[in-house]
Parts: structure tokens; C-alpha cells; sequence
């Protein structure tokens, strides 16, 4: 994703209105930003300068040199002067394009591949093209050396070639190539040096180029081209439009135009032929407007200061509309939690949490598509785990629901059944249950996941003791003879509530024994109810937007406390003889942006 600070430097000039205004190349437009892509030369003529904003941010990218011939080393990538600050002044400039660098040819005479061309802004920004492949020479066989440039080019096989010199801050050098004629040196690239010749796969491979974002799409420009091979597959170019080395009677590969990629070398076969190098660009991006803010609809919406706030907490599908496009500052997305198990249950999981902060998520004019997930129900029988809770879902972005509480004669063990964005706890077993549910909530896109915690096993030692409920900050606690593990604690999001506490397990089948039950996470959490009437049970998590409950106490059947709604909480464990769990609490999605 690209971040619209901290990239652009002060022009020399006075600015004569409030953004830059030019022409030149092909000129396209990205969020508030103007973009000039040369890729032949041209000029480049500033108009006006911006009292706002007079700076540019350009990318040069040099020509890629040819690949060598006769088990040729790879070309060098293009020299690449990437997402530099530029003070320009008013008035027209020269823009000048590089071309790639030419194979070497075998006939009438064995040369080296070509250097690429420079790409310039008039003589102040020079990106260096990049060095031709080392060739075999009739004339001088004993020289087999990659070209200096941007990038160095790879050296030949045959003569132990060594790579050519890259440009300082523009590129890095080629590989050199082994002797004995079977594999060549790859072309350095913009971000990586070339590989030596040697054993395959690793043979000769091209430099990587680097990476930019300029023009809104990441993008690699000045990969090094693979260096030749005859007995096995050439080196493969580097990222960035370097082109793969020959193998056998097959042919080099160009470096990719617009890339300044490195052309492959030639094989050591009469009947092959080494790869041109790629052309370069050269790309010129300012600010042209003012940064658009956002206007939307859905949910329900709150004010502060500068910022408004949409807030979904009704369960099922809905939307968030935006009728003008801008930057998203904060996004949370929060899965519902899972439900309590039975019978000395363990606690259901908080659901899976996915974040964003930062003031840079860009989003288009459109209707995005807004989820809230349920928590999942308490179990009712001794056999049966809690449910697990629902997805929540903001545009392509899915938090997971929490894993369910096992039941008295279940045993998370081995098994997958209490697993979720975090794992649910275990019952007390009909055994000793080591193990509770295991968690997983991968990252999505630019928002980040939170979760993956692990629900706390059970025992049937004493008064038993089922596991709590991880929690999306840590695991759930393991239950001990007479003690329920309590609830693992969830996660202190942007808003300033906890979220996806885990639900506390249950203990005791007596009514007149002292025990403890487990607490619910912080962040919603369900407490664990307990038989035993001279004892407390489990509290409910503080913290989230909603407590969660305690549970309950007495004899024959109690249930655990409910989660929080829409604090992705998991549900308490319910205590002996069929104590129904605690239901899972729903999940919530949050927006926030600068309206102002």
C-alpha cells in the first residue's frame, strides 16, 4: 500500500498557485497525485509551482545491458534512482530514455553485450545503463569480463570471467562466471548482485531489482539477466525484467522494456543467441489537488473533532457506502466468540481480531460489503462441544470466529474440534485432557491479525478442572483438580476496548466443596459456573464494550455466563450435570477517517 508522507522534497522556487501544474510523457492520475511516464524521450515543461506542495518525487530507470555470447554472462539491470526527492524548477527539461543494451553477436565477430543506455533528467538526475554480458572474444580469449554500469554485467564461462562493477547507490555488481564453459555469470540488478556461475539450480541467476510504488502499483524495474548454460537450464533473471541465460540450442531472454531488465546470456551452442537488454523509463509523480476526504454512510456514526466513527454492531450483512473517495484512518474487524462447553465445560475462544492504523488505507467510491459476526451458542449436553462463533467480515477482510468449549466427556487432545481464530478449552475429559484447541488468525492484506492462542487443556483429577478459553492476547489457563483455567485476555484495540477475551472453565461435581472457578478474559469473557455452593464462580471480563457475565452456581444444573456483545468474548464453561455454556459474544466492525 502506498503512503502518501514523508516522500516528497522542498522546491528551490517560489510556487506561483497551490499545486504544481505540467506536461509532458503520458499523463495519468493516482488518489491526489499526477503522474508523467516517458518511455521514449521527451521533455518535461513545469508551468507553475504549488504554494501547498512544489515538490516532485521521480523514478530513473537506465537501460538494461545486452547478455554476452559463447556461454555469456547475463546483462546488468538498468541503474535505478528510485522514489528520489527532486527540486525542479519552472521551465521545460529534457527527459531522456535510455534503450537496452544489444546482444553480443557471433558474427563477423564475437563482442560483448551491449551497455544500455542512461536515463536523465536534463544532466542533474543520471541513472546509469546497465553492463553488457562478458563474451567469449576471438581476439581475447582470455578476457571473458562483464561490463561496468548501473549493474554490472555477469562474466563468461569459458575464460572464468569476472562480473562487471555496478554504480554506487544505482546498482551492484554481476557474478562471475566458472570455468570450464558451462556456466556463465548473471547480471547484476538494482537490489542484489549477481549470482556466480556453479552448480545448478543456483547457477548464475540474475540480480533482483528494486521495488517502487510510484505510479500506485509495486512494481520491480533493474533485474539482472541469467547468465548461459549448456549442460544445464541458464540462470534465471532477476525480479525486475531480467531475462533468463540460454540453455543448450535455446535462446536467451530479453530483459523486460520499461523495466531496464538485463538481457540473458548465450549458450555455448552455435545455434543460440544471447538476449537484448530492456529498455528503461522514467516516471515523474506530484501532488495535483488536495487530499480528498471521505463521506460514507452505514452503521452507526459518531463525531469527534476532525474524525467520524461508523460502528456496526448489528448482527448479519450490511454495508458501508462511500460517495467520495479518500484515506480510511483506523479499521477494526473482530470475529465472534466461541460458546462455553457442558458438563465441567471449557470456555469458548474469543473470536479472531484484524486491525489497521495508520491514516493511509485508500478506498474508492463504492459499497463495501460489512459483516458482524454472532457469537456461537453454549453447549447443553455433556457429549457435545459449544458452538463456534461467526465470521465478521469488512470488505475482503475476515476475522474468524473463536473456537468452542469442550464438553465433560470430550478431550481436545488430538483433536481439531476446538480450534478457531483462538482455540477453545478443554473439558474435564474422561481422562486427563493435555491439550485444549489450537488458534490461527492470519494477517489480511494491510490489516493486521490478532489471535492464534491456544485454549487451556482439562483434568478429571479431583473436582476436576476444564480449560479457559484462549483469549486474543494470550493462551487460556490449564485446568487443575478443583481449579477451571480462566479465560486468556483479549486485545486492547485502537477504540480503547478489549476485545476476544477468553471464556473461563468449570470445576467441581460437589456441592460442598471449596474450588475455584475460572474467570473470563478481559475483553468480554464468560465466567464459569461451578456446583459447589460454597464457593464463587467465574467473573466475567471487564474492559470491552459490553462486560461479560458471571456464572452461576447450584445444583443440578448451572450455566456459564454469557460474553459480552460485540466484544468477540468467549462463553463461560458450564458446571456438572449438564450445565449448559455460556453464549460466545457477538462481533463489531469499526471505521474511522478525517471527515475535515
Amino acid at each position: 500500500m502506498f503512503t502518501p508522507t514523508a516522500i516528497f522534497a522542498k522546491s528551490s522556487l517560489a510556487p506561483t498557485s497551490e499545486y504544481n501544474v505540467a506536461t509532458g510523457g503520458t499523463e495519468t492520475n493516482y488518489r491526489e497525485f499526477k503522474i508523467h511516464t516517458f518511455t521514449t524521450s521527451g521533455t518535461f515543461d513545469i508551468t507553475a509551482l504549488g504554494t501547498v506542495d512544489s515538490n516532485f518525487n521521480i523514478l530513473l530507470v537506465a537501460g538494461g545491458g545486452g547478455g554476452g555470447v559463447q556461454a555469456g554472462g547475463g546483462g546488468g539491470g538498468g541503474g535505478v534512482i528510485a522514489n528520489s526527492t527532486a527540486s525542479l524548477s519552472l521551465g521545460s527539461r529534457t527527459v531522456t530514455v535510455g534503450l537496452g543494451g544489444a546482444a553480443g553477436v557471433l558474427t563477423p565477430s564475437r563482442t560483448t553485450g551491449g551497455n544500455g543506455g542512461d536515463t536523465s533528467i536534463d544532466a542533474t538526475y543520471v541513472a546509469v545503463g546497465g553492463g553488457g554480458g562478458g563474451s567469449l572474444l576471438v581476439n581475447n580469449p582470455g578476457n571473458g569480463d562483464g561490463n561496468n554500469g548501473g549493474s554490472g554485467g555477469g562474466g563468461q564461462s569459458g575464460a572464468s570471467g569476472a562480473g562487471g562493477t555496478g554504480t554506487a547507490g544505482q546498482g551492484f555488481d554481476g557474478g562471475d562466471g566458472a570455468g570450464g564453459g558451462l556456466a556463465a555469470g548473471g547480471g547484476g540488478g538494482a537490489g542484489q548482485a549477481g549470482g556466480n556461475g556453479g552448480t545448478y539450480p543456483a547457477n548464475g541467476y540474475g540480480g533482483d531489482g528494486v521495488e517502487s510504488d510510484i505510479t500506485g502499483t509495486a512494481t520491480y524495474y533493474g533485474g539482472g539477466g541469467g547468465g548461459g548454460n549448456d549442460s544445464n537450464p541458464g540462470g534465471l533473471g532477476g525480479q525486475g525484467g531480467g531475462g533468463q541465460g540460454g540453455y543448450s540450442s535455446i535462446p536467451a531472454g530479453n530483459g523486460g522494456d520499461g523495466q531496464g531488465g538485463g538481457g540473458g546470456g548465450m549458450t555455448g551452442f552455435n545455434s543460440s543467441t544471447a538476449g537484448d537488454g530492456g529498455d528503461g523509463i522514467a516516471i515523474i509523480r506530484y501532488q495535483y489537488r488536495a487530499i480528498p476526504l471521505v463521506v460514507a454512510t452505514g452503521g452507526t456514526v459518531t463525531t469527534s473533532g476532525d474524525y467520524k466513527t461508523h460502528t456496526f454492531t448489528t448482527l448479519g450483512t450490511s454495508s458501508f457506502s462511500i460517495t467520495n473517495e479518500g484515506y480510511i484512518d483506523s479499521i477494526l474487524v473482530v470475529g465472534g466468540g466461541g460458546g462455553g462447553g457442558s458438563h465441567i465445560g471449557g470456555g469458548g475462544a474469543g473470536g479472531g481480531i484484524l486491525y489497521y492504523t495508520g491514516s493511509a488505507y485508500w478506498m474508492d467510491t463504492g459499497s463495501y460489503e460489512v459483516i458482524v459476526g454472532d457469537g456461537g451458542a453454549g453447549s447443553t449436553t455433556s457429549i457435545t462441544t459449544g458452538s463456534a462463533g461467526e465470521n465478521s467480515k469488512f470488505d475482503t477482510h475476515i476475522a474468524l470466529g473463536g473456537g468452542p468449549g469442550g464438553s465433560g466427556f470430550q478431550c481436545g487432545s488430538g483433536t481439531t474440534y476446538l480450534n478457531g481464530a483462538n482455540g477453545g478449552g478443554s473439558g474435564h475429559g474422561a481422562g486427563t485432557c493435555t491439550i485444549g484447541g489450537a488458534g490461527n488468525q492470519p494477517n489480511s492484506g494491510d490489516l493486521t491479525g490478532v489471535g492464534g492462542k491456544s485454549g487451556g487443556g482439562g483434568t478429571q483429577s479431583g473436582n476436576h478442572g476444564a480449560g479457559g478459553g484462549g483469549g486474543a492476547l494470550n493462551n487460556g489457563a490449564t485446568g487443575t483438580a478443583g481449579v477451571g483455567g480462566n479465560g486468556g485476555d483479549g486485545y486492547l484495540a485502537w477504540d480503547g476496548y478489549y476485545y476476544s477475551g477468553g471464556g473461563g472453565g468449570s470445576t467441581s461435581y460437589a456441592t460442598n466443596q471449596s474450588v475455584t472457578a475460572g474467570n473470563g478474559g478481559t475483553g468480554g469473557g464468560g465466567g464459569a459456573s461451578i456446583q459447589s455452593t460454597i464457593s464463587s464462580p467465574g467473573s466475567g471480563g471487564t474492559g470491552g464494550r459490553n462486560p461479560g457475565g458471571a456464572g452461576t452456581i447450584g445444583s443440578p444444573a448451572t450455566g456459564g455466563g454469557n460474553a459480552g456483545a460485540n466484544t468477540g468474548g468467549g462463553g463461560g464453561g458450564g458446571s456438572h450435570v449438564d450445565g449448559d455454556g455460556g453464549k460466545g459474544g457477538s462481533g463489531v466492525v469499526v471505521i474511522k477517517y478525517k471527515f475535515q
